[in-house]
């Protein structure tokens, strides 16, 4: 009795099992029942995912059809993988340019691609600070600018630039002047640089300007002089002077004008006096000091002509002993 295939029931023959044309007429009709037409299959919808990136070669009929969507996306840099790019290959391939395999060098009349020696004066330019002024910025000096003049403008010479620090901010032109005029005590200052000091005259005293030759002129006219008035300044006078001291000037006292009168008119100060006590101490062969009575007698007693006699001698005797020397 013949087996039957696991997947669609044919009838196989085994052993002595006879094959019949009725037989092989029923495993015909099997299979036709069992195979399955495209027109018979119903139309299934598949989703792509054209935001899945691709993780590999094997997936679902969905998945590999997402992963060519995003491609395709990249690709042309659309925001759709279905919508018409931008360009083509064809076209971009037409984009290379008249230089052949890549873009020609720029040139000064043509625009391009940067050349290998260009970009290598451009660091070079950069390496120094990329501060370059254009060739026609160097102006009349030649390779560099040439200095200022009173009539032509330029670089400041170094001399210029000492005499620029010698003078102080704010400083104006021929302004010998002072700012501030002190008068009777009083210290008046100017209020800008033009202020002007008016000198007014008072009791018995007149003033004159002449503008011409820039004079003031005080007199005094003799009409009102000042009366005797010393007694006023005095001790219990209207208007005393106070009595000075060591740190403060002012009218000398009595007691100080007997102190005064008493000292010698030629008499030292008490620091020169030095270390011999009251007077100077004597010379003495160790030590500087006042010439003594004594050797002032044995001073006056040497004559000058003795004195070179003796010095004659004894280089003459220096001059004969040289003679012996071993």
């Amino acid at each position: 009795m013949p087996e039957l295939t696991p997947r669609i029931g044919l009838k196989r023959p085994v052993g002595t099992d006879n094959v019949t044309r009725a037989a092989y007429a029923e495993n015909l009709d099997i299979i036709d029942a069992a195979v399955v037409r495209p027109q018979d299959v119903p139309a299934a919808e598949v989703t792509v995912d054209p935001a899945s990136a691709p993780t590999g070669n094997a997936g679902t009929v969905g998945q590999l059809l997402g992963w060519l969507a995003n491609r395709i996306k990249a690709i042309t840099g659309a925001a759709n993988w279905w919508s018409t790019p931008a360009t083509t290959l064809a076209a971009t391939a037409q984009h290379i340019g008249a230089g052949g395999g890549a873009h020609a060098v720029a040139t000064t009349s043509a625009a391009g691609f940067m050349s290998a020696a260009d970009k290598a004066l451009l660091d070079q330019m950069a390496a120094g600070g990329g501060e370059y002024a254009p060739a026609s910025h160097v102006g009349a000096g030649g390779n560099a600018h040439a200095l200022a003049t009173t009539n032509a403008a330029g670089f400041m010479s170094s001399s210029d630039k000492s005499k620029l620090n010698g003078i102080s901010s704010g400083a104006e032109k021929n302004q010998n002047a002072f700012g501030k005029v002190s008068a009777g005590g009083t210290t008046i200052s100017a209020g800008s640089t033009v202020d002007t000091v008016s000198i007014m005259a008072g009791t018995g005293i007149t003033v004159s300007g002449n503008a011409s030759n820039k004079t003031v002129t005080i007199t005094a006219t003799g009409g009102a002089a000042p009366a005797p008035h010393g007694s006023g300044h005095v001790g219990g006078g209207s208007d005393p002077i106070p009595t000075a001291t060591t740190s403060t000037a002012g009218l000398m006292s009595s007691s100080d004008k007997v102190k005064l009168n008493g000292l010698p008119s030629a008499a030292a100060p008490a620091s020169h006096v030095g270390a011999g006590g009251t007077a100077h101490a004597t010379a003495t062969t160790s030590a500087a000091g006042f010439m003594s009575a004594a050797d002032k007698v044995k001073l006056n007693g040497v004559s000058v002509t003795d004195y070179a006699q003796s010095v004659t001698t004894i280089n003459e005797k220096r001059a004969g002993y040289a003679t012996y020397a071993p």
